[in-house]
């Protein structure tokens, strides 16, 4: 499944969003630093897309003083690659599940995803270590709306009801409608599940493949997974980088 060029070429051509959302913990501050630096350096899809951070704090003032700030972070992962990088605070936490949905709320208010193509929606602790698959899905523009993670292995597209991973996926705007009851939904997978609905109720949705049985509980994780949700693998890769393996690849055989 290796791409040529024309389909690097093709990639080119389209319009892609990063959407990176985070409440800024201190696994979510030390991925941005040691790990994504080399996952956007060794990524097609990534190191082309434009990106946003939208990001809310817990801590005090005084404790943000003493970390890096968000704009550092961001030039850490991003600055080689040439990205248009914006940043966005949040002064407000509204929570875990509601956090998520305000995420989405946002964008959709503000037309963020309008101008594009292709949303890649992510937390930081969430990590594209091979983007090849993807990249196939994304250039069948026709038949995938979505790359999705099916949190109930119910494999979406034949699932009475979805489950939708919130802090990995990969879709179309053009499919994302948000209906009267989508607004009464409190739970952020239920509440994706919805405004997506479109997706995996024609068949449109890929499932992210090689991902281990979820059992209800949204994480991507496996050894041949493409994309990681795993914060012992990301401790693992930030103890590499670390350690001076300045190499993804590498780094990733070694957690694996």
């Amino acid at each position: 499944m290796e791409l040529d060029k024309k389909q690097l070429q093709d990639l080119a051509d389209q319009k892609i969003f990063l959407y990176i959302t985070t409440h800024m913990s201190d696994l979510h501050r030390s991925a941005l630093e040691y790990v994504w630096p080399y996952a956007v350096n060794a990524s097609n899809l990534l190191s082309q897309a434009d990106v946003l951070l939208h990001y809310s704090t817990t801590t005090s003032a005084e404790e943000q003083e003493e970390q890096l700030s968000p704009h550092h972070l961001m030039k850490t992962a991003f600055g080689p690659s040439g990205n248009n990088v914006t940043i966005l605070h949040s002064r407000q936490n509204p929570g875990y599940q509601e956090g998520a949905i305000q995420a989405i709320s946002d964008a959709l208010e503000n037309n963020w995803f309008t101008p594009y193509d292709w949303i890649i929606r992510v937390n930081p602790d969430v990590i594209i270590r091979n983007d090849t698959w993807i990249i196939h899905q994304m250039l069948d523009k026709e038949k995938v709306g979505a790359i999705l993670v099916d949190c109930g292995d119910k494999f979406l597209n034949s699932a009475k009801y979805a489950k939708v991973h919130t802090d990995f996926s990969i879709f179309q705007p053009k499919y994302i409608q948000v209906p009267e009851e989508a607004k009464r939904i409190v739970n952020a997978e239920k509440h994706f599940s919805k405004i997506i609905e479109e997706v995996w109720t024609t068949g449109r949705a890929a499932i992210l493949p090689d991902n281990d049985p979820n059992h209800g509980i949204c994480r991507v994780r496996g050894d041949k997974s493409s994309v990681v949700h795993d914060h012992e693998w990301l401790d693992g890769m930030i103890q590499c980088f670390n350690q001076g393996i300045y190499n993804f690849t590498k780094c990733n055989s070694l957690n694996s």
